[in-house]
């Protein structure tokens, strides 16, 4: 059936509930077994590419009936081939489905939740691809006998877990509902900025209650897209990074850093951007309270001068005009949590941590290369000589820098042959 006859279903649904109904109550609930019956059409798809773009029609539709629908209204309702899940401690409803695709699968989901003393409601959808987990199942017109959403709930966190009722084996997991809705929040383009502020206040305090549990440092976490987590290969330090970017195109980073101590302890650090006070960041000795801050993609563990230095490849975003990326050692010394060492040689000269400015209109690639054991960079330069120093007009040549790593530094090496290797650009 295309999705053109769905909708005139759907409308006629409408026409027909309104017609011999009028309790606002059933009205309401109309709307919510329509989004259910095209939550059908969609797993019927066998077309991957007619289900991904009819998905988005589908998210719409069925954000807008639930914030339309009352908590009553959400709750009294039955879905027959969504599911449902309710989380009356932060007193929140999920409605979902979860759509097989080869071995792997999108798990579709509308959450919706009410603060308790302002009355106020938050109703979020989120797509999720997973990885792996449908190799076993099999398709079915009612893939949710199979697939269903369980709480999960350790210590001050709620969250939930996919789970394969045939087995009763977890396949994802969201650690924390508020977390993962307040961190939408900062990704909304529409939000404003006091709710981006009250938000990024609010995932700093449920991050906060996430890492007072004993297994932070190797929590699953890819239940929060928008939080980047890294871990050493030493499995003692972890760094959790998220950026929040505000209407004015400004941008401010927060995380934590956590250290498993000598005594088996986790030392935890949080992350205060300071990058408006730094003037000159290449000279700048930062600690976790005055950070030059960043989301960190990937960490390479040396050890340089008899010091391990856990280098970090970051981007700190773009104020529409130029993007900013980053090559930053986080290292300790004793109890402190330090960013930045002169550990970086180029041309004489030492420097602390390296900055790369180029068009916000480019593309530059940025990665550690396990096979040179070096950091690879393309080379950044103005289109046009006239435009030195106006990194706006920068972007890549078509040539390849890096940073090797030697016994007293990273030493950096130009004009590296990359041109048949796979390059990832950020």
């Amino acid at each position: 059936m295309s999705i053109r006859n769905i909708r005139a279903m759907m409308v006629a649904g409408v026409i027909f509930a309104t017609t011999i109904v009028s309790s606002p109550l059933i009205m309401a609930q109309s709307k919510l077994q329509q989004i259910d019956q095209s939550a059908a059409q969609l797993l019927s798809l066998a077309d991957e590419n007619k289900y991904e773009y009819d998905r988005v029609q589908w998210l719409q539709d069925a954000l807008h009936a639930v914030e339309n629908a009352s908590v009553q209204e959400v709750d009294t309702f039955v879905p027959q081939t969504l599911g449902k899940l309710s989380l009356p401690s932060i007193s929140a409803t999920i409605i979902y489905y979860f759509h097989p695709e080869g071995n792997n699968g999108t798990l579709c989901w509308i959450a919706q939740r009410t603060d308790p003393k302002s009355g106020k409601r938050q109703t979020n959808a989120f797509v999720d691809n997973i990885d792996g987990i449908a190799r076993h199942l099999k398709r079915s017109t009612k893939p949710n006998s199979q697939i269903h959403l369980r709480q999960l709930a350790k210590g001050q966190m709620i969250g939930f877990e996919l789970t394969d009722t045939l087995n009763g084996r977890p396949l994802w997991l969201m650690p924390d509902l508020p977390l993962r809705m307040d961190m939408e929040t900062m990704a909304d383009i529409n939000a404003s900025d006091a709710d981006k502020e009250q938000a990024q206040q609010l995932v700093q305090q449920r991050l906060r209650l996430f890492i007072a549990d004993e297994d932070a440092l190797t929590a699953d976490l890819s239940g929060l897209p928008h939080l980047y987590s890294l871990i050493s290969k030493n499995k003692r330090v972890r760094i959790l990074t998220y950026m929040n970017v505000f209407g004015n195109m400004t941008s401010r980073c927060s995380g934590f850093v956590l250290r498993r101590n000598g005594k088996g302890a986790t030392d935890i650090f949080d992350l205060t951007d300071y990058t408006q006070d730094i003037r000159t960041p290449e000279r700048f000795k930062a600690t976790n309270n005055k950070w030059y801050g960043a989301i960190y993609y990937d960490m390479v563990e040396v050890n340089i001068k008899r010091t391990t230095y856990y280098t970090l490849l970051g981007y700190k975003g773009t104020d529409g005009v130029v993007k900013t990326r980053v090559i930053e050692p986080l290292w300790f010394d004793g109890k402190k949590c330090k960013f930045g060492a002169p550990i970086f040689h180029h041309e004489k000269a030492n420097y602390i941590r390296r900055i790369f400015q180029y068009s916000a209109d480019a593309t530059m690639m940025l990665r550690w290369d396990e096979k040179r054991k070096s950091i690879v960079f393309d080379h950044l330069s103005p289109h046009n000589p006239i435009y030195v120093g106006e990194y706006r007009f920068y972007g890549p040549d078509f040539s390849y820098d890096g940073y090797e790593k030697g016994n007293k530094y990273w030493i950096f090496r130009e004009d590296l042959e990359l041109r048949n290797e796979r390059k990832v650009g950020l």
